[in-house]
């Protein structure tokens, strides 16, 4: 089952009245994760259904439950799961809909009115996010982090205190991150041993998120510019285990600022060839940031190579119009000095739709960078937008076509 990305305004709660041994919430959810993994579906339903008496109430955590159901084979119990999801305020009406775990749930009566209310929700959000300046910028998870993290050296069980401290209590963002990204306190605390150089070296660099929040609402304005159907969600920095640099979710964005906090002090010995060329200096932050903004903004599909850079690479384009920097800048020199090699390899990829030589570390092959599958979509993007004459339609189009091919076709890029 893939893990849905969505948030919603809630404080995650647990009661911890047994033995200190005790399940943490944070743990029964990883729990209830790991025999989804392995097709256990009852027992992955029991330890939701335990995380929720201890208070879990995020809306990720209600339906992944109910997928558990449906897969288990409980109808009732799921269509159940669903609605109570639904109520708490799940977002993503199309992701719902399309989604495989559900499908036992297609053509009942109920099941359309989740759906339904999913989309009440998903318009009320919309009502609510057309200002830029309602965003907030919420920086509060850094700081809970570096507190749990000078204590964790102490703690009889450092991950239950990641839980107890630093997770649970944590913003709305962080909770989707702890879903898509962390998984639980003990597997952040273990990132942090591995890496335990590289954690110690970053404070500083994480905390200057904060300096940055008048450039990041700039560019928000900026991009309402350009694009009149524009929504903001608020913008969560947290600390995360080294997996991601930033995630967009229905609610919107998630940034690991973990991964934005290199200079020249900081030690790298620790990290994986991807992790050397995936983190950043702090002073991309902002750009960075704009490109996940794109992705809550796309209604588009990505289900092909040609799909997937397209996405990414317009997320690319389109942030390069309103921000400064380009955190790919390695990737995107590599481009620019083979291009004429790489159009070629892509355009017979995409015949094949062969990923790998374009997305992922597995796509770093010597001194050829990983991710060009982001520099081929920018340069696609590009051209589509150069070639249009009414700009803010193009980008209207870049965000929400249904056809990749017809927008390769148009832009001409591999003509």
């Amino acid at each position: 089952m893939t893990i849905k990305p969505f948030i919603t305004a809630f404080m995650l709660a647990a009661s911890f009245a047994g033995s200190a041994a005790a399940a943490t919430t944070q743990q029964l959810i990883a729990d209830a994760r790991a025999h989804i993994g392995k097709k256990e579906y009852a027992a992955a339903a029991a330890s939701f259904r335990q995380a929720m008496d201890q208070g879990a109430g995020h809306p990720s955590v209600i339906y992944d439950a109910a997928c558990a159901l449906a897969l288990e084979g409980k109808r009732e119990e799921a269509l159940a799961m669903a609605e109570r999801a639904a109520a708490a305020g799940m977002r993503g009406r199309l992701m719902v809909e399309n989604d495989s775990d559900l499908l036992p749930l297609h053509g009942d009566a109920r099941w359309a009115a989740v759906l339904e209310k999913i989309s009440a929700n998903d318009a009320a959000y919309r009502a609510l996010r057309s200002d830029p300046d309602r965003a907030r910028i919420v920086t509060s998870d850094i700081d809970r982090f570096w507190s749990v993290y000078d204590r964790a050296a102490q703690a009889a069980d450092p991950g239950a205190l990641y839980d107890t401290d630093y997770l649970e209590p944590g913003s709305p963002g962080l909770h989707s991150f702890i879903n898509m990204r962390i998984r639980s306190g003990a597997s952040l605390h273990a990132v942090t041993q591995k890496h335990a150089r590289y954690y110690k070296a970053i404070r500083a660099n994480t905390l200057r998120v904060k300096e940055m929040e008048g450039e990041i609402r700039a560019s928000l304005h900026k991009f309402k510019a350009l694009y009149d159907d524009a929504t903001f969600g608020d913008i969560y920095f947290v600390i995360g285990a080294l997996s991601s640099g930033g995630t967009a979710s229905s609610d919107g964005l998630i940034m690991g600022a973990e991964m934005f906090s290199r200079d020249d002090s900081v030690p790298i010995d620790e990290l994986s060839p991807w992790l050397r060329n995936g983190t950043k200096t702090a002073a991309l932050i902002p750009n960075i940031t704009i490109h996940e903004l794109m992705h809550t903004q796309q209604q588009v599909p990505e289900n092909t190579l040609l799909a997937g850079a397209l996405k990414e690479g317009t997320a690319d384009f389109l942030a390069s119009l309103i921000s400064n920097g380009n955190f790919n800048e390695v990737t995107y020199a590599y481009g620019y000095k083979h291009e004429a090699a790489l159009k070629q390899a892509f355009a017979e990829d995409v015949k094949r739709n062969e990923r790998k030589r374009w997305f992922g570390a597995g796509s770093m092959e010597g001194d050829r960078p990983a991710d060009l599958g982001y520099f081929m979509g920018f340069r696609i993007a590009q051209a589509y937008y150069n070639r249009s004459a009414d700009k803010k339609a193009a980008v209207k189009t870049l965000l929400t076509y249904r056809d990749p091919e017809q927008i390769l076709r148009e832009s001409a890029y591999l003509q």
